[in-house]
């Protein structure tokens, strides 16, 4: 299948978070980058974590949703109309095991396109079923490469399921700069002054509303720190 140097990249959303990443594979990648995500809708999955519209050195293409019963799924139709069209060199797909459109493009990379497919992914999703945590990891060894979220499951992967080192990394979340771990001295400055503050998404899954009622426990009890 492949006739050039372009990547493909397919992701279920567009975050801001996630767009220097891709921005920094597209300038430094010697062909085109298409990164496909699925659309902003009011109710639908994901609707709390907006695309980021900004315009960068990556083409973009934007797919809507199937719904299939109570779940929503990346429309497979336009997915791989425009893979191919791009006709890419290698793919870079999302590591959700839910996600139809996933399987689909491994088995055609692998068995049809003669392509590399690397997965973008994690051991355990917040709110993920025992089973398919359980099965994650034998279904990452049929991907050509894998990108785990952080170092810590980077270890464990190497050593507790002696994952081949050549075909592993991890990425910190593809955060542009991790911040210098702080001191003993600090922390317990940081303790007895300041702020309390929790950062995390607005979704209801971080269970925010647990650090509200922490919180207003320590008020009540004569703390004067505010919450942030």
């Amino acid at each position: 299948m492949p006739n050039s140097q372009h990547l493909v990249i397919v992701q279920p959303k567009l975050p801001a978070y996630r767009w220097s990443y891709f921005e920094r594979i597209a300038r430094e990648w010697p062909g085109r980058v298409l990164v496909i995500f699925g659309e902003d809708t009011a109710d639908g999955p994901l609707s709390s974590l907006p695309n980021d519209q900004r315009a960068g050195s990556f083409e973009r293409l934007e797919v809507p949703w199937t719904r299939c019963g109570s779940r929503s799924f990346l429309a497979i139709r336009p997915v791989l109309a425009a893979i191919g069209q791009i006709r890419p060199a290698a793919l870079l797909l999302p590591g959700d095991f839910n996600e139809p459109v996933v399987h689909l493009l491994l088995l055609m990379a692998r068995f049809r396109w003669r392509i590399p497919a690397v997965c973008l992914g994690q051991y355990r999703r917040a709110g993920a079923r025992r089973m398919v945590t359980a099965i994650k990891p034998l279904w990452h060894r049929a991907f050509h490469g894998l990108i785990l979220y952080n170092q810590r499951e980077y270890r464990f992967y190497r050593e507790g399921f002696n994952f081949p080192v050549k075909r592993l990394t991890f990425l910190n979340n593809g955060l542009d700069r991790i911040p210098t771990a702080p001191t003993l001295k600090n922390l317990r400055r940081k303790f007895h002054a300041g702020s309390f503050l929790c950062l995390g998404r607005l979704e209801p899954k971080n269970r925010f509303d647990l650090v509200i009622a922490a919180h207003a426990n320590y008020v009540r009890a004569g703390g004067q720190r505010p919450l942030i």
